[in-house]
């Protein structure tokens, strides 16, 4: 059987960063990883991609809406040819992991894999506001999970986190929760052996929602390559304009810029936080910028 490790969580949460952590543990195994980006282009993908590791994507749709058949076909496929000991699945941020665990309980698939692990990364600074903002939506990825691990809890004093924690444990009462430094996080801890149920058993428990909110229904995405802008100063700025509103409710934004240097910067926006930092990986200058009423038009000149 092949092993299913299955890393949700909302946007910018911090999925691609433990999926790093998880690909150095597990180095001696053969592992797939199939990435669903929103957008038309792919991030995700150059940042966890190295030697000797398959990295399948999936773009431009969530799997748990227009992408379904599309993803049966993909791990069917990545069985047969790959023949992997491990895959592991990154559902857009805004999928409904219910609906994934809907599409794994397929009788095929059920033939040829076993779920190990059902995580999702839970980012305690915006935990309210997504709760707020998201509702039902967002509470799926937290009721459907095994497991919740908590991301950036050491920007949090300790009675914050324990608000967070006290609200996870009053959607999903017997779910497991790691509040630890990621330096300090224990990938075998997190992911041996973390389903005891099969899939079966954990599936009959999810308590299903048959709509999605208003507010996820607006969610779309903009995609831009070649950027024309290669100073800092200027991406700060625009990140700074994102808060405002002018293009519209900006949860995230990713991308690599070629600086006026020739070296790449690598950048995260996350509902209002961002950072630039140097990357040593090959790409082009690119983003993607996901969230609600965007000005699609408007953001693509900033660029451009």
């Amino acid at each position: 059987m092949i092993k299913l490790d299955i890393i949700s969580g909302f946007l910018g949460s911090g999925k691609t960063t433990l999926i790093k952590k998880i690909l150095d543990f597990y180095k001696n195994e053969k592992v797939v990883v199939i990435e669903n980006e929103f957008g038309e282009i792919g991030i995700d993908g150059s940042i966890i991609k190295k030697d000797g590791l398959d990295i399948i994507e999936l773009q431009n749709g969530c799997i748990c809406c227009s992408m379904k058949l599309k993803f049966k076909d993909t791990i069917l496929k990545v069985a047969k040819e790959f023949n992997p000991d491990r895959i592991i699945i990154e559902p857009t941020g805004i999928a409904m992991l219910s609906e994934i665990l809907s599409m794994i309980n397929n009788d095929e698939i059920k033939l040829n894999f076993s779920i190990n692990s059902l995580v999702t990364v839970i980012d305690v600074i915006n935990y309210f506001d997504y709760i707020e903002s998201f509702g039902e939506f967002f509470e799926d990825q937290i009721i459907s999970a095994k497991t919740l691990l908590l991301s950036k809890n050491n920007l949090l004093e300790d009675e914050e986190i324990d608000s967070v924690v006290k609200s996870l444990k009053s959607l999903n009462e017997n779910v497991d929760i790691i509040n630890k430094d990621w330096n300090d996080l224990l990938i075998e801890d997190l992911l041996v052996d973390n389903m005891k149920n099969n899939i079966n058993e954990k599936y009959k428990k999810i308590k299903k929602f048959d709509l999605i909110s208003t507010n996820m229904k607006s969610i779309s995405s903009v995609s831009i390559s070649n950027l024309k802008i290669n100073e800092t100063e200027k991406i700060e700025e625009i990140f700074d304009d994102f808060s405002n509103g002018k293009y519209g409710k900006i949860l995230r934004a990713k991308g690599f810029l070629k600086s006026v240097l020739n070296n790449t910067l690598e950048f995260n926006y996350v509902n209002g936080q961002y950072n630039i930092k140097e990357s040593d990986i090959k790409t082009t200058s690119k983003i993607c910028i996901i969230g609600s009423e965007l000005q699609k038009e408007k953001l693509k000149n900033i660029f451009k």
